[in-house]
């Protein structure tokens, strides 16, 4: 379940939250069930032992794939069937023909004539991940935003995080044999470890490839005693997670117009004896060969499918006709949405200068761009009535019987109550310091420092490598806990009060030109307030978080992502950091819990720290630590 959370899109290079979104309201306050997220084997396998529970074990037939098919004449009448060939020579007859055998339909071809498909620009990398996000109690899935690419991440379950990596590019595109790992890293290697900590926590194996592609929206779907079903009809991009969806509202709808055609025919006791029985030749329920992958063989696979002797007779085309007048609305309105998504998903620029060749450098002034601005309020205005139609705007074929029952009772935020999402949705220092996570400091650019892809890889269990192999989570040698995220005095109370000196004689080691011995301090944040900051320690040099420069004897707060240097700034050619510095990540609390229980923790805790320095008194503690191998 994602609906019980917030969710929403965001800055990919910063992991800032741009824009977030109440779901759960949205569905609830329809009587309708939250967002769900299945895996689609699981919901494959769930459809596949429905029809074998209505229909019998033989119902399913494997290597089937329709190819061609005879309707009978237009105006024939009820009685009338309509004959399916198949691949290998085999013949189905049945009372109408459903073809749902997706984006490359042959049943579609032979109805209304080959048409291209069109390529959204766009190439998409997806894996699911052994993942255990650091705010995964609060936040059910992100959009990443960036200028020609983006990425999705969402929760699917049983510690599990699924995500899909878009970039733009042109189609038919081919990585070197075990490098998409690498060629994602490439292309989202600059943006907030939300999203590179995902991609490296994915084995090389699981990260599959494909262009997306969709089709524009037709006017008709049926003719005589054949009609489409899902991506057939509708293929649309995947941007606002509609394309199954969509299908299965398609057989919902047609499940009940068929189910009254049925009762109206029985109730005026029209007969047809030899009638093929009602849905005896569906194309490609799931997929082109008519079963999920994961699904048992038929036993009569090798057999035509035999039907009851005597059924009763009802219009077929009638039926077909009020099916597609009920969906092809909805259908196409729906596509385009989802083809504005991703338009908005891919041409977000957080700063003037994104996209602009030469004058990239003019991000770092941190200009915000008018189109993010503009795209903030227009967001905000029209999302919410936009989502609420999408969840619900079929309601009004949902019959009282289909309902769940009580679902508002049992629907229920698991991660906090239900009256804080207010203030999570209206306030991101307050949704940062709710989350279950301990923040660390962790080394870049520091000689002997890595958390790289292929050591994540080859750690299992138990292997000091690894934080915890079990969630997939590295940091790198030299790793320091800093807390619990809640900071303030929160974390003053549980005895994290004492200072993390940073400089070239404090807790954490940095050298290099204008470095202080005593130079920066990371705190919980004074006065009240939650979270944790960088406190300048009155050295007269420079310190920065994120490009920031900290007050001369102030501070600025601190947030998972921030990178922390001390002295003159020092960038490439290309502008990106190069200096030895520390970056601030947080670590879900139940995957530091399954690390420290197992054979001992690699980075020095904070009740170490806090030790030595009473035991110094005011001396800073020595530097030495076990390192975090990785």
């Amino acid at each position: 379940m994602t609906g019980d959370r917030v969710n929403g899109l965001v800055d990919g290079a910063s992991g800032e939250w741009y824009v977030k979104f109440d779901m759960f309201h949205l569905a609830v306050d329809q009587g309708l069930p939250v967002t769900r997220v299945i895996s689609r084997f699981t919901l494959q396998r769930l459809l596949a032992e429905a029809c074998e529970r209505i229909g019998g074990m033989d119902v399913l037939v494997n290597e089937a794939t329709v190819v061609s098919f005879e309707d009978a004449p237009a105006g024939s009448g009820p009685g009338a069937t309509v004959w399916a060939a198949t691949a290998d020579g085999r013949r189905f007859e049945g009372d109408l023909l459903i073809g749902a055998d997706g984006i490359w339909s042959k049943v579609r071809t032979s109805l209304f004539g080959p048409a291209p498909a069109t390529y959204s620009d766009y190439t998409c990398y997806t894996g699911i991940a052994d993942f255990t996000p650091p705010d995964i109690d609060l936040v059910g899935y992100r959009v990443f935003l960036g200028h020609g690419k983006y990425f999705v991440s969402s929760d699917v379950g049983d510690g599990k995080m699924q995500w899909y990596g878009f970039h733009k590019e042109p189609a038919g595109g081919e990585d070197t044999p075990g490098g998409r790992k690498a060629r994602l890293l490439d292309i989202f290697g600059e943006w907030t470890d939300q999203v590179t900590d995902l991609v490296r926590a994915t084995p090389e194996a699981d990260v599959l490839r494909r262009d997306i592609w969709d089709r524009p929206p037709i006017m008709a779907w049926a003719e005589g005693r054949v009609a489409l079903l899902g991506d057939s009809a509708h293929a649309m991009q995947p941007n606002l997670g509609q394309g199954g969806c969509m299908a299965i509202e398609d057989g919902y709808q047609l499940a009940n117009d068929l189910t009254d055609a049925v009762a109206a025919a029985r109730a005026g006791k029209v007969e047809q004896s030899g009638l093929a029985g009602l849905g005896a030749a569906l194309a490609g329920l799931f997929g082109g060969s008519g079963v999920a992958d994961d699904a048992p063989p038929s036993s009569s696979s090798s057999s035509p499918h035999t039907t009851p002797p005597t059924t009763f007779a009802f219009d077929a085309e009638a039926v077909l006709k009020r099916y597609q007048a009920s969906r092809i609305p909805r259908a196409a309105a729906i596509h385009g949405l989802a083809r504005m998504a991703a338009v908005m998903a891919s041409t977000y620029k957080a700063y003037l200068g994104e996209g602009l060749g030469p004058l990239e450098a003019l991000t770092r002034l941190r200009i915000p761009h008018p189109g993010r601005l503009g795209g903030y309020v227009a967001i905000n205005a029209a999302m919410p009535s936009m989502l609420a139609w999408v969840l619900g705007g079929n309601k009004g074929a949902l019959r009282a019987e289909d309902r769940p029952l009580a679902c508002r009772a049992f629907d229920k935020p698991a991660g906090f109550d239900e009256a804080d999402f207010p203030a999570l949705l209206a306030d991101d220092a307050a949704l940062l310091h709710r989350s279950r996570a301990t923040w660390f400091l962790t080394p870049v650019n520091v000689a002997g420092a890595n958390a790289d892809s292929a050591a994540l890889d080859a750690a299992g269990p138990g292997t000091p490598a690894v934080l915890a192999a079990a969630a997939r989570i590295a940091l790198p040698d030299g790793a320091v806990e800093v807390g619990p995220a809640a900071g303030g005095e929160a974390a003053v109370a549980a005895g994290f009060g004492g200072d993390i000196v940073l400089g070239s004689g404090g807790d954490v080691i940095i050298t290099g030109p204008g470095v202080a011995p005593r130079h920066l301090a990371v705190r919980p944040a004074p006065n009240g307030g939650g979270g944790w900051v960088a406190a300048d320690l009155g050295s007269g040099l420079p310190a920065w978080v994120d490009g920031r420069r900290v007050p001369a004897g102030g501070s600025l707060p601190l947030r998972p992502g921030d990178r922390i240097e001390l002295g003159a700034l020092a960038i490439d050619a290309k502008g990106a950091p190069v200096a030895p510095a520390w970056c601030v990540k947080a670590v879900h609390e139940g995957v530091v819990a399954v690390r420290a229980g197992g054979d001992g923790w690699g980075a020095p805790r904070r009740a170490e720290v806090e030790a030595a320095k009473r035991k110094r008194g005011t001396a800073p503690p020595s530097a030495s630590r076990e390192p975090v191998a990785a």
